[in-house]
C-alpha cells in the first residue's frame, strides 16, 4: 500500500547562539548568560546514538531518513557554535521516531516502573553488542 504524503511548508526554528536566564541566586534576578553548548557537547555522543537509533527506524523511507539528517546537521552545528536552521516538523518527526523506538525495545512507559526500563535498556544495550557506560 502506497501513503500520500503532503508537504506543507514548515517553521523554521532558529536558535540564539546563547541562552539567557532570570537567576534566582542574583539581586534582583538579573539576567544572566549561560552557554547551553557545554551541556550539548557533554551529551553529543548520546545525541549521535539517538538519531542513529532514529535513522535505522526510518531506513526503508529515503525522505524521513533525510529528515533525521537534517536534525543532525542542525546539531551538530549548533554544538559547533554555528548559526543553524532545522525545521520544526524534522525535530517533531525525529522525536517521533525515537518516541517509537523506545516503545518498541522497552514497551509502554506509562506502564513501567525507572526499575523496569533500566533493567530493559540493559537487555536492549546488550542485544545491540554495546557495554553501557
Amino acid at each position: 500500500m502506497t501513503a500520500l504524503v503532503i508537504r506543507r511548508p514548515s517553521p523554521v526554528i532558529v536558535l540564539p547562539k546563547r541562552a539567557f536566564v532570570r537567576s534566582r541566586n542574583r539581586p534582583g534576578g538579573d539576567t544572566a548568560e549561560l552557554d547551553w553548548t557545554l551541556l550539548f557537547r557533554a551529551f553529543l555522543e548520546a545525541f549521535e546514538w539517538t538519531l542513529d537509533v532514529a535513522r535505522a527506524f526510518a531506513r526503508d523511507f529515503p525522505e524521513e531518513v533525510d529528515a533525521v539528517e537534517r536534525v543532525r546537521t542542525f546539531m551538530r552545528r549548533r554544538i559547533a557554535g554555528q548559526v543553524a536552521h532545522v525545521r520544526l516538523e524534522d525535530i517533531l518527526f525525529t522525536f517521533g521516531l525515537i518516541m517509537g523506538a523506545i516503545e518498541r525495545d522497552l514497551g509502554p512507559l506509562r506502564r513501567t516502573t525507572p526499575a523496569e526500563v533500566a533493567k530493559r535498556a540493559r537487555i536492549a544495550t546488550a542485544q545491540l553488542g554495546m557495554i553501557p557506560g
